[in-house]
């Protein structure tokens, strides 16, 4: 999903159903070019600090089984229109950093 490109709620709640939400922690992030992903946190001395110069902005850690990701997530209609809401907004008001 690319938020510079029309972006559209089914390929959010694919970026969603595609992620093991019990696995580990994971952050939903975008890039300077609009492309939103959700990526396992990164660990290790200095990856984090690396990813943040790749993020334009990003939304805090989901921990595991807490319901951010995964196919029940993807599923809940009320949840996608607000984080749609949420990424768009920020694209469109040219956000850096994390989110609230």
């Amino acid at each position: 999903m690319n938020l510079a490109k029309n972006p559209t709620k089914d390929q959010l709640k694919e970026i969603l159903s595609e992620v093991d939400d019990k696995s580990e922690h994971h952050i939903m992030w975008v890039d300077d070019t609009g492309e939103v992903r959700i990526d396992p946190m990164p660990r290790g001395e200095g990856v984090f600090e690396q990813f943040v110069r790749q993020t334009k902005f990003r939304f805090e850690v989901w921990g595991p089984g807490k319901g951010y990701a995964g196919i029940k997530a993807a599923k809940d209609t009320k949840y996608v229109d607000r984080l749609f809401a949420q990424l768009t907004d920020a694209w469109v008001r040219n956000v850096r950093g994390p989110l609230p």
